[in-house]
């Protein structure tokens, strides 16, 4: 599939109003009717060009909510659990996180590519111990190495004395048979499972659904990779990250949340009010650390460019 019409195109991409419409038949009032329990598509709901895609992703990731509690439920905001001697500090993960945001600008991933790493190396923190620490830049490179293999794409694909020379200098010591080795260690921490489900995913439909333009889904994109990057926010479902950012730019632009996004999301308003509050807080902060140059946050810095349209820079919204 060519990247142009690809329904994960890159943000740059302008994401275009489509005005079809489907007619149906009335549904009870009293029946919640969204992208799970439907027959046909309610009056006035926006229909994407690439339908079947959708129906697709939406059914996968909303049936993947079973699948999450198992996994997230029980994980705390600081990956200490019962058992597991881990002290990473803050300062440690926020330091991987800026590390694997400006490695990917380097390399010049795919954006699929750093939800991905971005959510494996969450995991990969409960499994290694600060003994581990020095080696963490080996281990991103390692990540990333195998991120960047995982999803097909007509783009190149690194050798590893390629990403090794980019990432850590043409002069390195580090050896590729070093990030090959690490490679091996971050596959046997994964336990092998590297799929992955993430807001990006899902943020194309709703921001359809939305009818927003190519400024309004930069500024999602700007506040689900600070989620992504954000340990508190791994305890909610992607669908409603997605769905939270989504509500929030709405209200930055004085918008109001529609049918569409109703059916689109499965979720109402007030059941994404925790997420919202909790990345609207995070989106403070980030703008305030940038605003001052407190912290170098390389996706502050990122949306920041006008080829983003500069949104990290518009002052959020403090009530």
């Amino acid at each position: 599939m060519d990247e142009q019409n690809d329904p994960l195109r890159s943000p740059n991409q302008q994401v275009e109003k489509n005005p079809s419409k489907i007619e149906a038949m009335l549904q009870p009032r009293n029946q919640s009717i969204n992208c799970l329990n439907f027959e046909t598509y309610p009056s006035g709901v926006m229909i994407p060009a690439d339908l079947d895609i959708c129906n697709i992703t939406m059914r996968f990731y909303h049936s993947y909510q079973q699948q999450y509690e198992m996994a997230y439920v029980h994980q705390s905001a600081d990956y200490l659990q019962p058992g597991q001697q881990i002290t990473l500090s803050r300062i440690d993960i926020d330091q991987m996180f800026t590390l694997l945001t400006r490695c990917h600008l380097v390399l010049r991933l795919r954006e699929s590519t750093f939800f991905q790493a971005a959510q494996l190396l969450h995991v990969l923190f409960q499994k290694m111990n600060a003994q581990g620490n020095r080696d963490f830049p080996k281990i991103l490179c390692a990540l990333l190495f195998i991120c960047q293999k995982y999803e097909p794409t007509d783009r190149s694909i690194y050798s590893v004395t390629q990403i090794t020379h980019k990432l850590f200098g043409q002069t390195t010591q580090v050896k590729p048979d070093t990030i090959l080795d690490c490679e091996q260690l971050v596959l046997e921490l994964l336990d092998y499972r590297l799929e992955t489900t993430s807001p990006y995913h899902l943020v194309h439909i709703y921001g359809q659904a939305a009818e927003f333009d190519a400024k309004k889904m930069n500024m999602v994109l700007y506040l689900i990779s600070l989620a992504a990057c954000c340990p508190e926010m791994q305890r909610f479902h992607p669908v409603s990250i997605a769905a939270a950012s989504v509500s929030l730019v709405i209200d930055h632009y004085n918008m109001q949340w529609n049918q569409s996004l109703n059916f689109w999301t499965a979720r109402k308003l007030h059941e994404i009010q925790e997420e919202k509050q909790l990345l609207k807080q995070i989106w403070l902060n980030a703008f305030e650390q940038g605003r001052l140059k407190q912290v170098n946050n390389q996706i502050y810095n990122k949306y920041a460019d006008p080829r983003k349209f500069s949104v990290s820079l518009e002052t959020p919204l403090y009530n």
